[in-house]
């Protein structure tokens, strides 16, 4: 009886294992097709900056209000700066990309 309840619970096991990595699988495309289709209409450089600004902006979140803001406006500089300096044209859509960025991140760390 024992090993019947043991072959049951490692076929089960098998069994289980197998269903989770389908399902890993299913979301890994999922999210690759999310990523690519977000790149495709937004390009590389919005969703950079983007991500750069909400990251800037989280990492300060636990020292307070005034912290973000100092934060956002650091982004903002920075983001101004590396367009004039380092882009062959100034894409203010790349600014706001950041700046989106920032605000959810604000939005989210004041909760």
């Amino acid at each position: 009886m024992l090993k019947l309840l043991n072959d049951f619970f490692e076929e089960l096991i098998l069994g289980l294992l197998i269903l989770s990595i389908f399902i890993i699988v299913s979301i890994s495309r999922t999210i690759m097709k999310l990523t690519d289709n977000l790149v495709n209409k937004y390009g590389y450089d919005k969703i950079i900056h983007f991500l750069c600004g909400t990251t800037a902006v989280a990492l300060t979140a636990k020292h307070g209000i005034v912290v973000m803001l100092i934060m956002t406006v650091i982004v903002f500089v920075l983001s101004v700066w590396k367009e004039y300096h380092k882009d062959d044209y100034i894409d203010w859509k790349d600014i706001g990309a950041g700046m989106l960025g920032c605000a959810i991140a604000f939005v989210i760390g004041l909760i």
